[in-house]
């Protein structure tokens, strides 16, 4: 049981920061367009893609899973739990989508910026 125990909780861990992280870069984001009015910038760009690959490493994390199963614990009270490898298809779609929007937010930047040297 100890020996399943460790990778269990590292899996759990590394899941757990995957999903966070994304959510607090989106904030970052929002908060920048809300603020300083920042829609096509480098900033903007860079954490779009850094969306994206945090959706992808959760996607990767989630497919070389090892199955783990970890039986119930404390006479019964925490049931049997189990990890085993998944594809997660709407992570990966919205990964692609942020990577997508990463481009898009790229081009506009540089479109903006010859925009303003012409003027």
């Amino acid at each position: 049981m100890d020996k399943m125990m460790l990778p269990f909780v590292a899996n759990q861990v590394a899941v757990g920061l995957l999903a966070v992280a994304p959510l607090l870069i989106f904030i970052k984001l929002v908060q920048a367009v809300v603020r300083a009015k920042e829609f096509f910038s480098r900033t903007q760009s860079k954490r779009m893609l850094l969306i994206a690959v945090c959706l992808l490493l959760r996607v990767a994390v989630d497919l070389l899973a090892p199955r783990i199963e970890v039986p119930s614990m404390l006479g019964g009270a925490i049931g049997p739990m189990s990890v085993g490898p998944s594809l997660n298809l709407t992570t990966l779609a919205t990964s692609i989508m942020f990577f997508a929007l990463a481009g898009v937010f790229e081009y506009g930047r540089k479109l903006q910026e010859d925009s303003d040297n012409i003027l």
